[in-house]
């Protein structure tokens, strides 16, 4: 029998101790019998005496020790705040589970580039984003990406294949064009394919250029446009993961809408992520914040078509169609139908 306040004390520190594992365990052990704790230490509030278990040591009384590092449980959002963080998956919240699968990383880096230069440099670079494909594997049609360093601008599209082709040609030469430059450093690696593109550019645009290649195999070099590679991966990520828990079925990367996607994920990021400056990149090229209506891409909405108005009068105005994004350039609505994609406002 021991009969002392302060061992009083600890004895309840000593009973909530092994209280916790036990609590935790409960789920498991719902139909194992577990010796109760009252029979290892009977505290009674009302009274100083504290009676110990002959097998139980009573000199193991711990009262400094150190607090164990937890990891921070997310707050439950609301379903308001669900609904409108699925809109665009920005920012990354832990609480969603498309933002976890798409952009979570178990040991992130950070990287700072510190590199200044009088003259905007934009840099492009080829990925690829096949299924089944290894870390250095170049399978499927391959990603176009642009990234300019002024404006924090980020373009991404599906081309046919690597090198000078038409469409690539029409899509740089567009982005390029909405950046507002006079003169540019046009950086890549220094892959034939990719300088022969640049070439084409530079024949095409009545611009300053100044081409730039990174040393070979140097990838802190080019470190810039692969970080740009993956954070369009990870927005396309996010929003394939929506995408196809709303179908429940899986959009494969040969699939005829991931190259809308692609377009959708990088036009996400220009529009609503802000730099240290407290603007968006399409701020800085367009001179005001992104204000178009938008939905949760591949989402069913009822829409107008263009120039419909007085056509078939007997007729609905609005049909069906799935919401594919915004162009730029005009603020219409893509709308994929059955018989393919239509601009109208939905």
């Amino acid at each position: 029998m021991i009969q002392s306040k302060t061992l009083l004390h600890g004895a309840k520190r000593c009973m909530n101790a092994h209280l916790r594992p036990v609590k935790r365990c409960m789920t498991t052990l719902k139909h194992k019998r577990v010796r109760p704790i009252h029979d290892m230490c009977n505290v009674e509030s009302n009274d100083i005496t504290v009676t110990f278990d002959e097998s139980y040591d009573s000199s193991i009384v711990y009262d400094d020790v150190e607090s164990p590092k937890l990891r921070n449980v997310p707050t439950a959002p609301s379903q308001q705040e669900i609904e409108d963080h699925n809109v665009n998956h920005l920012p990354f919240r832990s609480w969603c589970k498309h933002c976890v699968r798409g952009k979570s990383k178990a040991h992130p880096h950070r990287i700072s580039d510190g590199r200044i230069s009088d003259v905007p440099v934009v840099s492009i670079d080829y990925m690829f984003m096949n299924q089944s494909q290894s870390a250095k594997e170049e399978k499927g049609m391959p990603n176009l990406v642009m990234k300019d360093r002024d404006t924090k601008t980020v373009k991404a599209c599906t081309v046919t294949s690597k090198g000078v082709n038409d469409y690539a040609v029409r899509r740089l030469v567009k982005a390029i064009e909405e950046l507002g430059h006079k003169r540019i450093i046009f950086k890549s690696d220094g892959e034939n394919v990719i300088i022969a593109l640049k070439k084409r550019i530079k024949h095409i645009l009545p611009l300053r250029f100044v081409l730039e290649e990174s040393p070979v195999g140097d990838h802190q070099a080019n470190g810039e446009i692969e970080m740009a590679n993956q954070q369009v991966q990870g927005q396309l990520r996010i929003m394939k993961s929506g995408f196809e828990s709303r179908i429940i079925t899986t959009l494969e990367g040969t699939h005829p809408l991931t190259p809308s996607l692609l377009i959708h994920a990088s036009d996400t990021l220009n529009r609503y992520v802000k730099g240290e400056c407290g603007r968006t990149a399409y701020q800085k090229v367009k001179g005001r914040a992104f204000r178009t209506p938008v939905s949760e891409w591949g989402e069913c909405v009822l829409y107008c078509r263009l120039n419909s108005v007085g056509e078939n009068k007997s007729e609905p105005r609005w049909k069906e169609g799935v919401w594919l994004g915004v162009k730029d350039t005009t603020g219409e609505a893509i709308i994929g139908t059955r018989d393919w994609k239509h601009q109208g406002t939905h």
